[in-house]
């Protein structure tokens, strides 16, 4: 809501012919007017907030265990646009009325009067509602991956128990082959759990209200350090039975150039 107020320039006589004289006045005139509409544009840019989805922001951050770094990016981006509106609206009832970047109250440029507390209030509800459903949705996405991790844990913690470095030479084999799969996922396993853990802490910083059923990190990276000291265990047999194994392998290599030798000799015999 506008309203025009007194000012001295509309109460200076206009009778004087001098066309010289009427310049200031309509340049200063014309600058409030620009000015008023670049204030009234400033508030048209919070439109984004009810235009948005919540299904479009999800579709385009994602869910999977990559797509963490955005939303903590995103959640500190609503974070910091709602702190600035709000730095704003504690000093519009001390700045001048030359001042356009006030976002609460009453807002003053030359002869016009804007009234935008409601407004205001309006744009603040929003945010509000905004960084509620962005973090209960960075919540589940978390939720899903510290679960999700958990299970890779588990497993692998159970594999890692059930490699049998003994037995026969194919038992070996498949027991090598997954300890160096796993040692292959353990700096990637790291950084999701360090990814992981950054996570949960921005959300306690945010105060997001927990459900009963979530699963703490901490109990995540538990799970993380038994694992990794059983494949340094199996890592540690696996290179001790090296040289062993290489020994077994010449053998059989061996035997076998030695077996089709012979059949290669026996063909050209008969």
């Amino acid at each position: 809501m506008t309203k025009i107020v007194d000012h001295p320039l509309l109460t200076h006589t206009c009778a004087a012919q001098n066309f010289q004289a009427l310049q200031a006045p309509y340049k200063l005139i014309e600058h409030h007017i620009q000015q008023t509409a670049k204030y009234i544009k400033q508030w048209l840019e919070f439109q984004f907030l009810w235009d948005l989805s919540i299904a479009s922001v999800v579709e385009t951050v994602g869910g999977e265990e990559e797509d963490l770094s955005k939303w903590e990016n995103l959640l500190n981006e609503v974070k910091d646009a709602r702190l600035l509106l709000d730095n704003n609206n504690n000093s519009s009832s001390s700045s001048s009325s030359s001042n356009s970047k006030n976002f609460s109250g009453k807002k003053r440029i030359g002869v016009v009067e804007i009234d935008c507390s409601n407004v205001s209030s309006k744009v603040n509800l929003k945010y509000d509602a905004w960084q509620k459903q962005i973090q209960n949705r960075f919540g589940d996405v978390l939720k899903a991956c510290i679960t999700s991790a958990l299970s890779k844990f588990e497993l692998g913690k159970r594999k890692l128990e059930a490699v049998s470095l003994e037995g026969s030479t194919q038992q070996i084999i498949n027991g090598i082959v997954f300890i160096q799969e796993m040692k292959q996922k353990e700096p990637s396993w790291t950084k999701l759990i360090q990814s992981l853990e950054s996570g949960e802490i921005l959300l306690k910083k945010q105060r997001f209200p927990f459900p009963p059923s979530w699963t703490h990190v901490s109990n995540c990276r538990g799970h993380f350090s038994d694992l990794t000291q059983i494949l340094a265990r199996r890592a540690k047999q696996m290179d001790d039975l090296m040289p062993s194994l290489q020994q077994v392998s010449e053998r059989a290599s061996s035997t076998a150039n030695l077996k089709r030798k012979c059949m290669v000799f026996a063909s050209l015999i008969y």
